[in-house]
């Protein structure tokens, strides 16, 4: 392999660490890390390898939070928590049937489940109705919630605040026989990427000095 292409996959790889696998122009692909009481660290790769979340720009006053499961393994997300103050409502449930069965849930109810605290303290959420194993987001399956902006705020401040760590997605996922709590990295910033981008085009043109 040629060293333009080595420096190539190493930037991509370090993109990805950092939470955006190389965005397109709109929609947000979101990492995350096991951050429950009880993580292992075998489950959590299984589960942070085939669940997926996205953010999308709907309109100027909404965004679309995509949970998807790719499998193989039996994995079942089972609740989706929100913490921060820049979205301001759940506006719709997009469940894919009949597989997939959610309902909104009161910030309150949703702090009775001790399991997350203090790890995240949600203001938003959504559960999958019961029997949550089989009605949540298994493999091949996906949900969507629609989400209301905060008054003041937009699509990019939605992203910043996931950047800065004001915003946090949670989700909680089943096993076979362990559970894990994946929580959101922050998303670095567009202008971070854009330098990271100009410093590769520098080492792709000019390579090392010889010796």
């Amino acid at each position: 392999m040629t060293r333009p292409a080595v420096l190539l996959l190493s930037a991509l790889a370090l993109a990805s660490g950092v939470g955006l696998p190389v965005p397109d122009a709109a929609a947000i692909s979101i990492l995350f890390d096991c951050v429950g009481r009880h993580s292992d660290p075998s489950s959590c790769s299984v589960a942070t390898d085939q669940v997926s979340l996205e953010l999308d720009p709907l309109g100027d006053s909404q965004v679309r939070l995509r949970v998807g499961n790719v499998g193989p393994e039996h994995v079942v997300v089972t609740k989706v928590l929100l913490e921060g103050s820049v979205l301001d409502d759940i506006a719709a449930i997009g469940n894919d049937l009949p597989g997939v069965a959610f309902r909104e849930a009161s910030p309150w109810l949703l702090s009775l489940w001790g399991w997350f605290s203090p790890t995240i303290d949600p203001d938003l959420g959504a559960y999958a109705k019961f029997p949550s194993w089989h009605r949540g987001v298994g493999p091949e399956e996906e949900l969507t919630l629609d989400l209301d902006i905060a008054s003041g705020f937009d699509f990019d401040d939605v992203v910043a605040a996931l950047g800065d760590g004001s915003l946090r997605i949670g989700l909680y996922a089943h096993l076979e026989c362990d559970k894990e709590l994946l929580v959101s990295r922050p998303v670095p910033e567009p202008g971070t990427l854009i330098l990271a981008g100009i410093g590769l085009a520098g080492l792709l043109r000019f390579g090392t000095p010889r010796r």
